[in-house]
């Protein structure tokens, strides 16, 4: 019995192991922030709540997916999605600077844009996400941060910056 209860543990182990080490050999080495302050604008439900729910980024691929052989992979269209619950921004006259909500990605590409989709109290707003360079790509090693203002059931982008990250 003793046996099998230590044969088992070792294999939970190892299988533990082996899916740590699939999810951190991502394709995309070098990594980028996207930060996003998301803020109450001029015009916002004054007795909303501002809870942002959910949060999508898509439309992009990885272009740095390294293969072998003679066959290549598709180059199949991306998103992810944060869920949870945080709170936007007050609204304020002064350039807000807390980030709503931040994540990680590889250099990305998209040639047909990138789409920001945000579930702010339980309404969906999307927006186009501007391009920082003529490439429609977002090269890794940037921290890239997107100020954007909600405005009634809008919502809009108030500007872009892009900054390398400090090693």
């Amino acid at each position: 019995m003793k046996k099998l209860l230590l044969t088992l543990a070792v294999i939970v182990i190892q299988s533990g192991m082996a899916a740590a080490n699939a999810q951190s050999s991502s394709p995309c080495t070098e990594q980028s922030v996207f930060r996003f302050i998301i803020s109450r604008g001029e015009v916002f439900e004054t007795n909303a709540a501002g809870n942002l729910t959910e949060l999508s980024l898509s439309g992009f691929f990885c272009p740095e997916v390294k293969t072998e052989g003679e066959l290549t992979p598709s180059k199949g269209v991306g998103s992810i999605t944060l869920t949870g619950k945080a709170k936007i921004n007050s609204y304020s006259l002064q350039l807000q600077t807390k980030a709503t909500a931040s994540l990680s990605l590889g250099t990305i590409q998209a040639p047909r844009g990138l789409m920001l989709t945000l579930i702010i109290d339980g309404y969906p707003l999307s927006v186009l996400l501007p391009y920082v360079n003529e490439k429609d790509s977002w090269p890794a090693g940037y921290i890239y941060t997107y100020s954007l203002a909600v405005q009634g059931r809008q919502l809009s982008l108030a500007g872009v910056t892009y900054e390398k990250i400090k090693k």
